[in-house]
């Protein structure tokens, strides 16, 4: 199930999950706007994958990453995708 953008700073939500992302567990440092995200399995195991865009006062304003966290909030996986 996919879930919609949310309006809020370095926040992930998906399927009643939210949490706030830790300043070390941002992409590479980027604060960022949640663009979509979906529960999804790795190795067994559930994990939230998220597109996020990185906001204005951002190392990198406007770049798309794909996240992968824990229900934790610990980052999994972090790539660019533009």
């Amino acid at each position: 199930m996919q879930v919609p953008a949310n309006t809020k700073t370095n926040v992930i939500t998906c399927a009643g999950h939210k949490f706030t992302v830790s300043a070390k567990e941002l992409p590479f440092g980027n604060n960022f706007k949640q663009i979509s995200s979906k529960i999804v399995q790795y190795n067994g195991v559930d994990e939230i994958f998220a597109f996020v865009k990185c906001t204005r006062n951002s190392n990198e304003p406007g770049r798309i990453y794909t996240v992968s966290y824990s229900f934790a909030g610990k980052m999994e996986g972090c790539n660019t995708w533009n």
